[in-house]
């Protein structure tokens, strides 16, 4: 029988020194990830990198799984903020102008940390995070779904349900696909110009 593996931690620090720890070694992870990559990644290695012993690891993470899981998290958080955010400013704004705020609010995301962004979706099922991460990407369907509805009177969209669910899942299609083939473009202001042509001409005609 396959033994399953724990993408839990063992406890959550509660000082903060034990925060600084922990903080330390998911930077550590990112960082080993992002050199070696996933398969080649150990927990000696994160260790070493935070600066901790092995035992202070595993003091909180049962293993490497937990440790992806652990950033898969808090990656998730801070795009989930940096979005709501974006969409509270969007709102209010006319079709066009909404098109080019959400196309730069998602490339932001994207190029906080590309390489890591890459990395963590593609591992999101390995360490069993992808009900969290569907759970997200529902939330902004939610999101641009209303901004639809509210300004029907401007928008050519007929059915705004299924269409906040292409936007959305056409962005992130886009950006994973050019994170995967050439990360440099995710910063060309040609492409993002592209992509807000795209959702503009959709919602706007």
């Amino acid at each position: 029988m396959a033994r399953r593996v724990r993408t839990t931690p063992r406890k959550n620090p509660k000082q903060d020194r034990s925060r600084a720890t922990v903080d330390a070694i998911l930077e550590a992870t990112a960082r080993v990830l992002a050199e070696v990559g996933y398969e080649r990644a150990s927990t000696n290695r994160i260790a070493r990198v935070a600066g901790v012993s092995i035992g202070s690891l595993y003091q909180y993470f049962p293993g490497k799984e937990a440790l992806v899981a652990a950033l898969v998290e808090r990656h998730v958080d801070r795009v989930t903020t940096l979005l709501d955010h974006a969409f509270d400013r969007i709102e209010e704004l006319p079709p066009r102008h909404a098109a080019r705020a959400l196309v730069t609010a998602v490339l932001s995301v994207q190029v906080i940390d590309a390489d890591l962004h890459r990395l963590l979706v593609e591992q999101i099922p390995r360490v069993g995070r992808l009900q969290r991460v569907t759970h997200i990407e529902r939330r902004f369907v939610e999101r641009t779904r209303g901004y639809l509805q509210s300004h029907r009177r401007e928008s050519t969209i007929r059915n705004p349900d299924v269409a906040a669910q292409l936007i959305i899942y056409a962005l992130h299609g886009i950006l994973f696909g050019l994170a995967r083939a050439d990360p440099a473009q995710l910063g060309d202001n040609a492409v993002s110009d592209e992509m807000v042509a795209l959702v503009t001409r959709y919602i706007a005609g």
